[in-house]
């Protein structure tokens, strides 16, 4: 997993102001850095950064409804926007049981909480499944259990998972 800075500071208040308190603006600049975390993943796999399909985290239902958009995937359009290289979004991915909220959640509850919640559906690009490098990404991660559950359900549905991009991540000691 790369994160482009730690989830602490100036980052973690531009990211909730853009989740909770609706700043759509800000969807550029930390599209930017999603796009440069999702570089750096893709780099793992050929220097060249080849083209990926950027496939973001899905919400719970009840936050998709309070904040009327897929937070997610706004910053994966706007990484790809960073990106130019013929990178795509595709959010393939489904929540298919009820989730509780992670906040407040210790690393085992959330991954309990996740454990086979997300399955994998097909994309309106159907054709780049197996063929063409997937990068999970989301805008938080903590303990990971979120990016684990959808790299599983990504695999189990025949996606060649490269990588995790966030735009925050863990601070790093």
């Amino acid at each position: 997993m790369i994160a482009a800075t730690a989830y602490e500071g100036p980052a973690r208040r531009l990211v909730l102001m853009h989740k909770d308190r609706g700043r759509t603006s800000l969807a550029t600049p930390l599209g930017a850095a999603l796009g440069g975390a999702v570089r750096s993943v893709a780099a793992t796999v050929d220097s060249a950064v080849p083209a990926v399909q950027l496939v973001p985290v899905p919400s719970r239902r009840m936050n998709l409804v309070r904040r009327g958009r897929s937070t997610v995937a706004e910053l994966a359009h706007a990484a790809c926007r960073e990106l130019g290289n013929g990178s795509l979004v595709e959010s393939v991915l489904r929540v298919r049981q009820p989730l509780r909220d992670q906040v407040g959640l210790t690393a085992d509850q959330r991954q309990r909480n996740l454990a086979g919640a997300f399955v994998a559906s097909g994309g309106a690009h159907e054709a780049a499944r197996g063929n063409m490098p997937v990068v999970v990404v989301d805008d938080i991660v903590t303990s990971g259990a979120t990016s684990a559950e959808a790299v599983r359900a990504l695999e189990a549905g025949g996606y060649w998972v490269v990588g995790v991009a966030a735009v925050c991540g863990p601070r790093r000691r």
